[in-house]
């Protein structure tokens, strides 16, 4: 029967404020010997496609550091613990964003792969492991398979620059040119902040209920 790993200390690596990551060191019920994994811990995001009575798109203008320009997108940010789900985020951070009061709210896309294609080496990857050591039973969620590859996008990162600090953190993921995860491409740079285009259309029913 598979054993889990037991935890023999941890320390804070670095607060990012969106996120945070902090090195565990655990030892293998197989081998006995102790290893070092780095955990990502952050929030899930929104981002909303709201249409006005009639049929104007609302958007807004804010100034990102990451390109250095003003950009004009859609209303969205960070899923706040008492948010009962993504919909009442999305009602929330509408409002706020723009004083805008939405009304039924629908998952209509993520920019994560379905995370029940295994035909997609990183969703394979990511299944087995799900399978091997999470502690729920069942399809694991897109939130799961976010978590997942935002860790591994992550460790690389230190990986490749052999630092943890805040900006050894940037200066590694600034080196993951054209990372093939196994389907899914990550793209930085010195100059790009912008890691992925990847976007994927949700399938909707009758109901309002996410199939995919």
């Amino acid at each position: 029967m598979l054993q889990p790993w037991k935890k023999t200390g941890s320390r804070p690596v670095g607060d990012f404020r969106i996120f945070q990551i902090r090195s565990d060191r655990v030892i293998s019920p197989r081998t006995g010997v102790e290893h070092e994994f780095f955990v990502v811990e952050s929030v899930n995001w929104v981002n909303v496609i709201a249409i006005t009575p009639d049929q104007q798109l609302v958007m807004i203008e804010q100034y990102r550091h990451g390109t250095g320009t003003v950009e004009l997108e859609v209303p969205g940010g960070m899923m706040d613990a008492r948010d009962a789900g993504p919909e009442a985020a999305a009602v929330r951070e509408l409002r706020e964003e723009t004083g805008y009061e939405g009304e039924k709210p629908r998952i209509i896309g993520q920019v994560f792969p379905n995370p029940a294609n295994r035909v997609v080496p990183i969703i394979k990857e990511f299944r087995d492991a799900f399978e091997k050591y999470g502690k729920v039973q069942g399809v694991p969620s897109h939130f799961n398979l976010e978590g997942y590859l935002a860790g591994k996008i992550l460790v690389e990162a230190i990986r490749r620059s052999k630092d943890s600090s805040p900006a050894g953190v940037v200066r590694g993921l600034e080196m993951l040119h054209d990372w093939d995860m196994g389907g899914y491409v990550v793209d930085f740079s010195p100059t790009k902040h912008n890691g992925s285009k990847f976007v994927d259309m949700s399938i909707i029913s009758a109901g309002g209920e996410l199939i995919y």
